[in-house]
């Protein structure tokens, strides 16, 4: 009774914060869009990402990490991963993790996440001659490497954080760093059904150093509750999120919503193989009125287990700007 009474209080605590802050709630999609460390906000792992993103209450994951840290205490062995993702405008992107449990002290777990953007051409106008001239290329790349830890607090009750310590991006022969940290809960609910809800600040920190002495760049942070549902009878899992994004302010039409859900949906037939569908509801910024609009914000994959590997594929739909798909390959070592 204990344990339902502390999450019960956490959750009010987490709702009373929400409705209580004007800036926040009114302000928050007029916000987005307008802070650094961009790459922060692409999802880790293909299965989180076929399920749309809604994992804040799915546990037992190496993905957790980024998504929600305390689902890291529910890991029982070490984990190793590895996600490709061929990104828009072929942009070459990627994660890769590791997660070790020890006995009677919890999960902890290493992670990278990088963004190769390749040569951009360099184009310099002439002042003298009044001419465009191309002077060569340059690289642009982001990077942000992870400490994270899960540890169960009771049985039913999970803790977690990931430290960012080093973020950087970085364009030409000039950088940004900064240093960040996520933290969550979650809660098993001990019925049939198999309930997991969950909760967790995402990109909390700051900019260290700017692209530029007078300007630094604020953090993507995000607040993120979900729950995971794992029904008695069928092998489904149901999964549903809701973020607020806490990015700076710009100017934009306040009717837009405030919050942003993702759904998300995975069935495992058998032990083999799993099915996975996902939409996130709130992606019309993304629409431009072609025929291509109809598939943005869904997502889709599929998991193959191979003993102790397995391959997850990923699918998601930008509309016009075309689809991103994901190949994660983990390891049970």
């Amino acid at each position: 009774m204990r344990s339902v009474f502390f999450v019960a209080l956490v959750l009010t605590a987490l709702a009373v914060t929400l409705i209580s802050q004007p800036v926040l709630c009114s302000d928050i999609d007029s916000k987005a869009g307008t802070t650094g460390y961009g790459f922060l906000k692409i999802g880790a792992g293909a299965r989180p990402v076929a399920m749309g993103g809604a994992f804040a209450g799915v546990r037992g994951d190496i993905h957790c990490s980024y998504w929600n840290p305390s689902g890291l205490a529910w890991i029982e062995a070490k984990q190793a991963t590895a996600t490709y993702r061929n990104y828009l405008l072929d942009i070459q992107s990627g994660f890769i993790g590791y997660t070790q449990p020890y006995k009677n002290m919890g999960v902890f777990g290493i992670t990278v996440q990088y963004v190769n953007y390749g040569n951009i051409d360099q184009i310099d106008f002439n002042e003298t001659t009044g001419q465009i001239e191309h002077g060569g290329s340059f690289g642009a790349h982001d990077i942000a490497i992870g400490l994270s830890y899960g540890r169960l607090v009771t049985d039913e009750i999970s803790v977690g954080a990931t430290l960012y310590p080093l973020i950087r991006e970085s364009i030409d022969q000039y950088s940004a760093t900064a240093v960040a940290f996520s933290f969550g809960f979650q809660y098993h609910l001990p019925v049939e059904a198999g309930l997991t809800v969950g909760a967790a600040f995402q990109n909390l920190g700051t900019t260290l150093n700017g692209f530029t002495d007078d300007h630094k760049d604020d953090l993507p942070a995000n607040l993120k509750l979900g729950g995971g549902l794992r029904l008695a009878h069928l092998p489904i899992l149901i999964a549903l999120d809701i973020n607020k994004s806490i990015d700076l302010a710009r100017p934009v039409d306040l009717d837009e919503p405030n919050f942003k859900f993702n759904l998300g949906t995975e069935v495992t037939p058998n032990d083999l193989l799993h099915f996975r569908m996902g939409y996130r509801v709130n992606s019309s910024d993304l629409k431009v009125g072609s025929s291509k609009d109809t598939f943005v914000g869904f997502t889709g994959g599929f998991g193959l287990n191979l003993r102790s590997y397995t391959l997850d594929y990923a699918l998601s739909s930008f509309g016009e700007l075309g689809f991103v798909h994901r190949i994660t390959v983990s390891a049970l070592l």
